[in-house]
């Protein structure tokens, strides 16, 4: 008898576990893990033995086009460089400066999304105008 329970309470813990994995957003894990390595690039420069590692980490997510990790990494690579060749900090980050670390980031993903929109915008702009051109010079050759 005890045995038969002890499989059920199994499957049962199998089950949850399951459940709890299924229910974990990738995505959320990702963003979550370049917003920190966005505040590690301005607070601590790696040692020399990690900091090829880490570049190469880096330069990996820079070819990472979905969840825009690419421009995230971009930021990264650019602090992670300004630090390598500054070094260390003074002091230990406040919490201002932490978050605003982690935000930082995702603005410049926002601000170039905007952008990308705008140039997106002004070339439909631009082709509509052509084509109402094109059409307008037709008219008028006709005439």
């Amino acid at each position: 008898m005890p045995v038969g329970k002890t499989v059920k309470q199994k499957s049962k813990k199998v089950s949850e576990a399951n459940s709890i994995s299924s229910s974990l957003n990738i995505s959320e894990s990702v963003r979550k893990g370049w917003e920190i390595m966005a505040v590690l690039v301005i607070s601590f420069p790696p040692s020399k033995n990690f900091e090829a590692y880490l570049s190469n980490v880096i330069d990996a997510g820079t070819r990472q086009k979905e969840l825009q990790v690419d421009i995230i990494a971009r930021h990264c690579a650019g602090k992670l460089t300004r630090i390598s060749k500054s070094g260390p900090r003074g002091k230990t980050p406040t919490t201002v400066e932490i978050e605003r670390a982690m935000v930082l980031a995702y603005m410049v993903t926002v601000k170039l999304n905007l952008a990308i929109r705008r140039l997106h915008f002004t070339r439909l702009f631009l082709v509509n105008l052509f084509r109402k051109l094109c059409v307008f010079n037709e008219l008028n050759s006709l005439n």
